[in-house]
């Protein structure tokens, strides 16, 4: 028999327990009880400081202005003259667009047409050796032999690797 003493209406049938069980049953009891301290709902939730979510670095998109038409690049790589229409006998024809925020790498692709029909075999393509705040593009067609340039709408379609164009056209008259 045991020392301890059981009192009240369970005294009855905790009796019969022995004292070992009833350790373990009161331990249990408090750890149940402890976690219930602390006045947590179950429905609340923890304050958790977030964290940032890393973002990427923007690459610079570059930015093409408007078609410029020449017929000679000064030292910078500029149109000397922005011209409206273009003789037959000019030797050189250049597109020129100002760029800015290229980025190293950057390619720019020119689709030259005459009267609205795609040139295919005089497509080109320029890729930007330095990364550069501002610029110049230019593709240029030039023109050997005795015979003329035709008359017509010349036209070109320049794109950028990064997805901006620029478009422009020029009269082609005669001399």
């Amino acid at each position: 028999m045991s020392n301890s003493m059981i009192f009240g209406p369970a005294a009855g049938r905790l009796a019969s327990w022995p004292l070992s069980r009833m350790a373990m049953v009161a331990v249990l009891a408090i750890l149940l009880a402890g976690c219930s301290v602390g006045g947590v709902s179950s429905d609340s939730s923890l304050d958790a400081t977030p964290v940032p979510t890393l973002q990427p670095t923007p690459t610079p998109v570059a930015r093409l202005g408007a078609v410029i038409w020449t017929t000679a690049l000064d030292e910078t790589g500029g149109p000397t003259e922005n011209l409206a229409s273009i003789r037959r006998d000019a030797a050189a024809i250049y597109a020129v667009v100002p760029v800015e925020s290229v980025t190293a790498g950057e390619t720019l692709t020119a689709q030259w047409s005459i009267d609205g029909t795609p040139i295919d075999a005089i497509g080109s393509t320029v890729t930007i050796d330095e990364a550069s705040e501002s610029g110049w593009g230019s593709f240029a067609l030039t023109w050997e032999g005795e015979t003329l340039w035709p008359v017509g709408t010349l036209g070109i379609a320049i794109s950028a690797s990064s997805g901006v164009t620029a478009t422009g056209e020029v009269q082609i008259e005669s001399t």
